[in-house]
C-alpha cells in the first residue's frame, strides 16, 4: 500500500483494516448488514481523514513554530535564517576577541 507524506498514522490504520474487511466481506455464505455498515463507516471516517490530512492551509502549520509537521512557513524561515545569522556573528565575534 503506498503511503503519502501528509497520510497520518491513523489513516494508514484505517486504510489497512478496511482492506482486511474488503477480504472479509468476500467470503461466501457471510452476513453483510453488518458488515457493510461498517464498512460505510469506515469509508466516512477515511475521507474525512483525507480531507483532513492533505489539507495544508488547515492542517498542516509551520513546523518551526508551531507543530512537527514538515512544513515551514517564509516568515518563520526568514526568522529562523536571521537567528541562526546572528549566532554565527556573535560565535565567529566571541572567537575573534580571545
Amino acid at each position: 500500500m503506498e503511503r503519502y507524506s501528509w497520510e497520518s498514522e491513523e489513516l494508514i490504520q484505517l486504510r489497512k483494516i478496511k482492506s482486511e474487511l474488503i477480504d472479509i466481506i468476500r467470503k461466501p455464505n457471510l452476513s453483510y448488514d453488518d458488515l457493510t455498515t461498517l464498512f460505510c463507516m469506515m469509508s466516512d471516517e477515511e475521507s474525512r481523514l483525507i480531507d483532513r490530512d492533505s489539507d495544508i492551509t488547515y492542517y498542516k502549520v509551520c513546523s518551526h513554530c508551531e507543530t512537527n509537521k514538515i512544513y515551514i512557513c517564509d516568515p518563520c524561515m526568514d526568522a529562523w535564517s536571521k537567528e541562526l545569522d546572528d549566532k554565527i556573528k556573535e560565535t565567529h565575534d566571541t572567537i575573534k576577541s580571545r
